[in-house]
């Protein structure tokens, strides 16, 4: 929380601002606003949904109205133990109108049996449809302790943090929506998401706070922390099949695209990479394009 809002919210209370150092970051911290795309990662949130499965291909037929000696917990299976109130997405059921719904799970007493017997029911929920671009985090579960996110027609894990202070990876897209991560359009793509903007790593023993050696722009561990401009600096894939296309329009139609993204970061980030216009190899390359439109008029004349 920045300093400013624990300020306004003092005073919209009528009280003495108090910053509790205890609780203030040791190091900068780096924060992007909302909406920004992740790679890998779905664009709409759900509810948490306590369990994913991908054992079951047929739900309606191994899980609703199976008979249950517990009056609470069902086992499936080895690895798929449902509970009543749980929230499930079956992920492998061969039912396109099952595989993209979530499920609430109850064992209730059957009515339709003689004597005491219980069995275990399906009920969407309340928010049950499934769209591409959905994302849920499962709970529990042999899946669980994972976000997953749907593309409309499959179930797959979406981008994890695996450590302490691990940056998010953001994706990239052209000016038609595409990511460049997209191998239908960028074949060959090895683009696995951007950090944006990150610490610059050091070399030397791990900073106490990030857990990673830092890079100082003076002397080490007494000078001002130095950061990576992963949007400028990382090589994109900007490339693809133009198999009925001359070499001339295909390195012509590359170095559109490089112009295109010089601009989006630009407009983007301000002045954060303006230094990117004053880049001595970007006017050698400026040139180069001119040049290369020169011969593009003669090519078609």
């Amino acid at each position: 929380m920045h300093a400013d809002v624990i300020k306004s919210t003092a005073q919209y209370n009528n009280a003495t601002v108090e910053y509790n150092q205890s609780k203030r970051a040791l190091r900068p911290i780096i924060e992007f606003e909302a909406d920004y795309q992740l790679y890998n990662s779905g664009a709409v949130a759900k509810a948490p949904i306590d369990i994913l499965d991908t054992s079951i291909t047929r739900a309606f037929q191994q899980v609703q109205g199976i008979v249950s000696v517990d009056t609470t917990v069902l086992v499936v299976n080895s690895t798929l133990t449902l509970t009543t109130g749980d929230r499930v997405v079956f992920a492998s059921d061969l039912d396109d109108n099952v595989r993209n719904k979530i499920f609430e799970f109850s064992i209730q007493l059957a009515v339709d049996e003689p004597g005491d017997v219980y069995k275990a029911y399906l009920v969407e929920a309340s928010d049950a449809t499934v769209e591409d671009g959905n994302t849920t985090v499962v709970l529990f579960g042999e899946n669980g302790g994972k976000q997953w996110k749907f593309n409309g027609t499959a179930w797959t894990v979406a981008q994890e943090k695996t450590s302490t202070n691990q940056e998010p990876l953001y994706d990239i897209i052209d000016n038609n929506g595409i990511s460049f991560g997209d191998l239908s359009t960028y074949t060959g793509s090895t683009f696995v998401g951007s950090k944006i903007i990150s610490y610059k790593r050091g070399t030397g023993a791990d900073d106490t706070a990030l857990g990673f050696p830092l890079s100082y722009r003076n002397i080490a561990n007494n000078g001002d922390i130095e950061y990576e401009n992963n949007f400028d600096n990382q090589t994109l894939p900007i490339y693809s099949v133009m198999v009925k296309y001359n070499p001339i329009r295909q390195i012509a139609a590359t170095y559109k695209r490089m112009f295109q993204l010089q601009h989006v970061a630009e407009t983007t980030f301000g002045k954060l990479l303006q230094h990117s216009a004053n880049n001595i190899k970007f006017m050698i390359l400026y040139l180069t394009v001119i040049l290369i439109y020169f011969l593009l008029l003669n090519y078609q004349m």
